[in-house]
């Protein structure tokens, strides 16, 4: 038979072996980690008693008292190690989902916390991570629609102008310019003619850089005539780029806006227009400086957000970012007398070995 006082032991015992399994099942922690601490927190002041009876150190009743007492305080400190160790524990994944909470609130779209616990806790984290993984569809789902959207809207454009048509007209305005004399006619006919080729580009979406500098060659050849030929253009074009993929119809709008607000309003001296083309190792660098009045950088930080009539700085800017993401936005330098200086980066395309 087991002694009444065995029993209770080994009673208690099992009682902390259970309530040590509990504990790491709920808090979806390794058994091993933790269970050997728990185990002997719970049941070290019942060997205790054993240890020191056999030693008959303290065989008298005040002895036992004493005995008593000591595992009392021990059990009771154990207790509270053990309620505050698993408070922590069972609140950590709480702490960790409100912080990642929070930090979606701010505008991040990651989450960072995981749990594979059956309790509500891990229920609330694997909700909180499908619904920021639908979050996350549906906002690359409106941008992929945003993005071809505009694609449909510039085929719809191209689609409205009949090549054929414009360039036999082109042709005929050319012939009869020519045989009444009239060569500046003829020149902005051709350079008019130049532009469109090279603008509609067969439908292509993307365009090789020396594409984009014929375009621009062209454009600026009418800017000229419209001008009085009252201002100069410089060029700085890297020859190991001139075949390297760019989209197309980037660059008129951003020369347009130089000329418009820049060189227009230039009220004396020379009125300079430099355009360039740089290789950056695994960039592009294109630039459209102008020698103008500038303007403040906080006036000129604000371009690009600024939604003005037709296809401005804004458009370009939302192009470039839907194609290439954040880190290609377009950026505007700008000084109150010393002109402006726009930068457009675009990432080369890896060349198949």
């Amino acid at each position: 038979m087991i002694e009444k006082r065995n029993f209770r032991k080994i009673s208690a015992a099992l009682e902390a072996w259970f309530s040590c399994y509990a504990l790491t099942r709920i808090c979806s922690l390794p058994a091993t980690s933790i269970f050997p601490l728990v185990f002997f927190l719970l049941c070290f002041p019942l060997f205790l008693t054993d240890k020191a009876n056999e030693r008959g150190s303290l065989s008298s009743k005040d002895g036992r008292r004493l005995v008593f007492s000591l595992s009392e305080k021990k059990r009771r400190a154990a207790s509270l190690f053990l309620g505050l160790f698993f408070s922590r524990l069972f609140t950590r994944k709480i702490e960790e989902l409100t912080r990642n909470m929070d930090r979606v609130n701010h505008g991040s779209r990651e989450v960072t916390v995981t749990s594979d616990s059956g309790d509500e806790v891990g229920i609330l984290i694997r909700s909180f991570r499908r619904m920021m993984d639908e979050i996350n569809r549906l906002i690359d789902e409106v941008y992929v629609n945003k993005l071809s959207l505009k694609e449909y809207e510039l085929k719809a454009l191209q689609a409205q102008i009949n090549p054929h048509f414009l360039y036999n007209t082109l042709s005929a305005i050319n012939w009869m310019a020519l045989k009444g004399g009239q060569k500046e006619i003829s020149r902005v006919t051709l350079a008019l003619s130049a532009f469109y080729r090279t603008a509609l580009s067969k439908g292509e979406d993307m365009v090789t850089v020396e594409n984009c500098i014929r375009n621009m060659e062209a454009y600026l050849e009418i800017q000229l005539v419209m001008h009085d030929n009252d201002f100069t253009v410089e060029w700085d074009v890297d020859e190991s780029i001139k075949n390297e993929k760019m989209p197309k119809l980037l660059l008129q709008p951003v020369v347009e806006n130089a000329l418009e607000h820049g060189l227009d309003e230039k009220e004396e001296g020379e009125r300079k227009l430099k355009l360039s083309f740089l290789d950056m190792d695994q960039e592009m660098l294109i630039m459209v400086q102008d020698n103008g009045p500038g303007m403040d950088q906080e006036k000129a930080d604000t371009l690009v957000t600024y939604q003005a009539q037709g296809y401005g700085l804004k458009n370009v800017n939302d192009r470039i970012r839907l194609l290439y993401g954040e880190d290609y936005a377009v950026r505007i330098f700008s000084r109150p007398g010393e002109g402006t200086k726009v930068e457009m980066r675009f990432p080369k395309e890896r060349k198949k070995e």
